[in-house]
């Protein structure tokens, strides 16, 4: 007998195996794309007990125990220990199912607005904490969850930022450490901003708060140039990871237009400097804006911005002559961590070069 009376209901007692997939719109791919590594929560709709159950690289996650009744799924999109993301100030980023007896197949399109940004932010985060160390790069670990707040708006209604790191390990339990302004905001925007702050996470556990907070010009400069720099690598990392994942080349979307240039020896393909991968160096008369640059992103690339510019017939009065590449993460990052001024940096590379053997830039590169 079930518990709806004397009728007995087969569905009821009949076992089965909730499963589902989770998946998020995402402009560049415009598509649907799979949510890796998120937790999803299930019970019987009659159990206070939730069973956890993990999706993988399709976004596809499956019980690996049956059930009777229907079934309740809940998703917090967080990460236990390591981060937690929040609607506005106070709202836990949490999505649950009716009770159903299905599979729970999601499509989160950018009008659900919270939980796609939840969603989006999510995947920023989880790339950074899953790849760091097969980049060679540090996680950010602050020995407690990372508070990522997602705000239905354009920017701080105190002051216009779209993004922002608070350093300070002592804030209140219910205050972000990161703040992410989403909308209208793209799919690679909200994710670049994310790896953006968790790059000053990183930077800031490494320096300790007095260091990090207490800067001049140039140091702030290094501060942001390495989350740009981070952003950037990122950024193109993931859409590469997604790319062989589906068999879909999403790469090329994330970047401005191919062109091909010539020097005496040899001939060269590469993209269009712009604000996702090598990005140009500009000049603008705001003076806060002059910290983001690619400068540590010129340690990295094998783009030279001043011969672009020239071969292109633009002035490159405010662009290096850039022959320096370092293709080892964990270097670019000591030196980063290490020094933290503009000529610290700079000596920090001339020491680098005087005692590394075969590398394919000198002093001189250096010092132009």
């Amino acid at each position: 007998i079930s518990k709806y009376g004397d009728a007995t209901r087969a569905n009821d007692i009949t076992p089965w195996i909730p499963s589902g997939t989770i998946k998020v719109w995402d402009d560049i791919a415009s598509d649907y794309v799979p949510v890796e590594g998120l937790v999803v929560k299930v019970k019987n709709s009659s159990s206070p007990t939730y069973r956890s159950f993990v999706t993988d690289e399709n976004g596809y996650f499956r019980a690996t125990i049956s059930f009777v009744e229907d079934v309740v799924y809940l998703i917090e999109w967080k990460n236990a220990g390591e981060w937690v993301i929040k609607f506005g100030d106070t709202i836990p980023a949490v999505t649950v199912s009716s009770s159903i007896r299905t599979a729970l197949n999601l499509n989160i399109s950018p009008s659900s607005k919270g939980t796609y940004y939840a969603a989006t932010s999510y995947r920023g985060a989880s790339h950074y904490w899953n790849y760091a160390d097969i980049l060679g790069f540090t996680a950010p670990d602050m020995g407690r969850p990372i508070r990522i707040h997602c705000y239905d708006s354009e920017s701080s209604p105190t002051q216009h930022y779209t993004g922002v790191f608070w350093a300070d390990d002592s804030r209140q339990e219910t205050l972000p450490d990161i703040e992410v302004y989403c909308k209208n905001r793209s799919t690679i925007y909200i994710i670049g901003t994310t790896f953006h702050e968790l790059a000053h996470v990183v930077h800031y556990i490494a320096v300790g708060q007095p260091r990090y907070n207490n800067i001049n010009l140039s140091q702030k400069i290094i501060k942001e140039s390495w989350a740009e720099f981070i952003k950037c690598y990122l950024i193109d990392d993931y859409y590469t990871y997604l790319s062989t994942l589906t068999g879909v080349d999403y790469t090329y979307r994330i970047h401005n237009d191919v062109y091909t240039w010539c020097d005496e020896y040899l001939c060269y393909t590469t993209y269009t400097p712009d604000i996702w991968n090598w990005q140009s160096w500009t000049y603008t008369p705001d003076p806060e804006l002059h910290e983001y640059t690619p400068l540590i992103i010129d340690l990295r690339d094998a783009f030279n911005q001043k011969r672009w510019y020239n071969e292109q017939g633009f002035s490159a009065t405010y662009a290096p002559d850039d022959n320096v590449l370092i293709s080892d993460n964990a270097v670019i990052e000591e030196l980063v961590f290490t020094t933290g001024t503009i000529i610290g940096l700079k000596n920090a590379l001339i020491d680098y070069v005087e005692n590394t053997p075969n590398l394919n830039f000198t002093v001189s590169d250096v010092e132009t």
